[in-house]
């Protein structure tokens, strides 16, 4: 969404003194200027979300305009934008003034050591995200986060730096460690000191044995997004999925990418995994053979055993799922109100079965299924029901 320092400066002049809860998520076309005068207008503010907005930096006044006029801020978000021209002060003088109100912070990238003074006022503080390690690990020694944390980012951070997590670990119930320089043993070495974990986000490096090993100690789980990393030896297959479902009983989000892939995974899943709402598994190029395809008897059996499931993605390749598992999903994703499909059926049989099913779908996207323009025209009554399709 585009949104411009006019817009934001007439919602602030106009409802400011009333603004408790602003969020401009993946927004672009303002700039510094106009989160000045946030700062200035909405002293009542309690929610300031930005994250992974385009914003145009002028200079870092707007934060310090904020720190000045307000006393009751509950979350401060800029995390993955580019705002980096702050000064540590004004976030310190926000930690003091809100040290009660504080709970959840997430930041641009900069080094840890310029927030010791503000951590040491955040008394109430839950969340933190952002900063950076760098890799003078000596810079960190007697470094201290929060004793109060309970959900964490880790970026850059590496085996070193594990220690400082350690003294609140075992109270952490979310990690992001989606850029955290950690392999597998490094995952394997954290994720067993934290047992009140229900929240993991990470890539692949994990591998099959980091989710054994969370499997066993992590029975809190409630929802696991594994990402493809840049690590070629990233390698999540059939095993650690298997482990997952059969350890994580609370799982009710899981998203992974994969390496490789059985139908038995997918049977665990549906036979384990009663609370699942949204499940998404993207199988990746990094094999050239697979060790069971296509995947229909499994997809049948994940969709007849997770009946609550809400949100379901697909994405596999040439040969994953026949019309027959096209069909099965028609019939058996009874519930599903958004799904992606990939890769998916080998004709227009396949979408022909699809379109019997499916009663209560609300958005369907199609990438690389290979319908002919013929099926699509037949079927756009059907298709043109939903949000996205291609």
């Amino acid at each position: 969404m585009i949104v411009r320092d006019s817009d934001i400066e007439l919602l602030a002049r106009a409802r400011g003194s009333e603004l408790r809860v602003l969020k401009l998520d993946l927004c672009s076309g303002f700039s510094t200027d106009g989160l000045l005068q946030i700062g200035k207008m909405c002293n009542g503010l309690r929610v300031l979300y930005l994250q992974e907005s385009l914003i145009v930096e002028k200079d870092g006044k707007w934060l310090h305009e904020l720190a000045l006029n307000n006393s009751v801020l509950e979350s401060l978000n800029f995390y993955m934008t580019d705002l980096v021209k702050f000064s540590f002060k004004d976030l310190e003088l926000i930690g003091k003034n809100c040290r009660q109100s504080l709970v959840s912070v997430k930041i641009s990238e900069c080094d840890l050591t310029n927030l010791v003074d503000f951590f040491n006022h955040v008394v109430s503080l839950q969340e933190f995200g952002g900063g950076a390690f760098s890799n003078q690990s000596d810079k960190y020694t007697g470094f201290k986060f929060p004793s109060s944390l309970r959900c964490v980012a880790l970026n850059y951070m590496s085996q070193t730096e594990i220690p400082i997590v350690l003294p609140f670990a075992s109270r952490i119930t979310k990690l992001d460690l989606l850029y955290a320089l950690f392999d597998t043993e490094d995952h394997c070495f954290l994720v067993q000191r934290c047992p009140n974990l229900e929240v993991l986000d990470t890539r692949d490096a994990i591998r099959d044995r980091g989710l054994q090993v969370l499997s066993q100690f992590c029975k809190k789980l409630r929802r696991i997004k594994i990402e493809r990393g840049d690590d070629e030896e990233g390698f999540v297959s059939q095993t650690g999925l298997i482990s997952l479902s059969q350890g994580c009983l609370e799982l009710e989000c899981l998203h992974v990418n994969l390496t490789d892939i059985t139908n038995e995974a997918l049977e665990s899943v549906g036979t384990h995994l009663k609370k699942l709402y949204d499940f998404r598994m993207i199988l990746l190029d990094k094999e050239e053979r697979i060790t069971e395809l296509p995947l229909d008897n499994g997809v049948r059996a994940l969709l007849s055993g997770c009946t609550k499931l809400r949100r379901l993605g697909v994405y596999l390749r040439h040969g994953g799922l026949t019309d027959i598992g096209l069909g099965y999903i028609g019939q058996y994703a009874k519930n599903v109100r958004y799904m992606l499909l990939g890769f998916t059926g080998e004709s227009d049989a396949g979408l022909v079965e699809l379109s019997k099913g499916c009663p209560k779908l609300q958005k369907l996207e199609m990438r690389g299924c290979g319908f002919s323009e013929q099926a699509l025209l037949e079927y756009w009554g059907w298709l043109g029901r939903f949000g996205i399709w291609s």
